[in-house]
């Protein structure tokens, strides 16, 4: 791709989006609609959010990602934020892949220790049915809040939209908790007093539903799209930047 075509390719796709976007705009397991969920916006259209993913895509594969980069830091339209997240982004690129060696070498220390252990049989995630997948979160979500002085209740009938009560080791604290796979709301948890636990990577999440409605609603995110006004539901199976300052407030410290 010349000069010429990244440049005006970046200009398509946006700057702004582009470095907010970037990792996501490279990971092929992601389809469109799912970038469209985080793109789109009050000031985004879901046409405008494709056109974007789509020149944004086309950087990557055409293996341009790092010059546009670089076209974002030399930039003087963007602001100092973008540029220095751009400024990083080109730094990971640029980091040497681990020596062959090494890496066997680590690979050969991790089976030693393995078969000395005689816990071996650790469980794949993405391999256990919808139930084993709630009933493992369910169980790492009572080891983070436990720091808290929180232990986990389950609820077998979805009482009142929760899963489990939270109980607070003061006695007079309970949290109606609803498990979710990713961040979300939903209509149906409106008024209901619930909490919804959600993990991301290796963070927790813990928000007061309505509350989390109230600062999207400030930020003009979600509350506006058809999944929402007309099935009275949202997701989001990534998260940007933006939603991440968003929902910070609500991210549970682990201990180590």
């Amino acid at each position: 791709m010349s000069q010429f075509d990244v440049k005006r390719t970046l200009q398509t796709v946006g700057m702004t989006c582009f470095v907010t976007y970037f990792k996501e705009l490279s990971d092929a397991r992601l389809s469109t609609t799912d970038l469209i969920e985080l793109i789109s916006d009050e000031n985004v259209s879901e046409s405008s959010a494709r056109t974007k993913i789509s020149a944004g895509r086309r950087i990557h594969r055409e293996g341009a990602a790092n010059k546009a980069l670089k076209l974002i830091t030399e930039s003087t339209i963007v602001n100092s934020k973008i540029s220095n997240e751009a400024h990083n982004l080109i730094l990971e690129l640029e980091l040497p892949p681990p020596k062959a060696d090494d890496a066997l070498k680590s690979i050969e220390k991790t089976e030693q220790m393995t078969e000395k252990s005689i816990w071996r049989n650790r469980v794949d995630y993405k391999a256990l049915n919808a139930k084993q997948q709630e009933n493992y979160n369910m169980l790492k979500l009572g080891a983070v809040i436990a720091d808290y002085g929180f232990d986990l209740i389950r609820l077998n009938d979805d009482w009142q939209g929760a899963d489990c009560i939270a109980n607070h080791i003061d006695g007079s604290t309970y949290l109606k908790v609803q498990l979710k796979g990713r961040l979300t709301i939903d209509k149906k948890y409106v008024e209901k007093d619930l909490y919804i636990a959600f993990r991301n990577d290796e963070n927790w999440y813990l928000y007061p539903h309505d509350e989390l409605i109230e600062k999207l609603h400030e930020s003009s995110i979600a509350l506006h799209t058809s999944s929402w006004n007309e099935s009275g539901h949202y997701s989001w199976p990534k998260l940007s930047a933006h939603l991440e300052e968003i929902i910070e407030p609500y991210r549970l410290r682990t201990s180590n």
